[in-house]
C-alpha cells in the first residue's frame, strides 16, 4: 500500500490542487495530512 503525506498546507488550494493531482499520478492509495491547514493564506492579505 502506497501512502502520500502532506502538511502545511496554509489554505494555499492552488498548491493543494496541484499536488493532490501529484499523488493521483503515483497511484498513492492512502492520503496522510499532517496538519497545518489553515493560517498564513497569500490569498487572504
Amino acid at each position: 500500500m502506497k501512502y502520500a503525506i502532506i502538511s502545511d498546507i496554509h489554505e494555499d488550494i492552488k498548491s493543494l490542487v496541484k499536488v493532490i493531482g501529484q499523488i493521483e499520478t503515483i497511484g498513492a492509495d492512502k492520503l496522510v495530512c499532517l496538519g497545518d491547514i489553515t493560517g498564513f493564506s497569500a490569498y487572504h492579505k
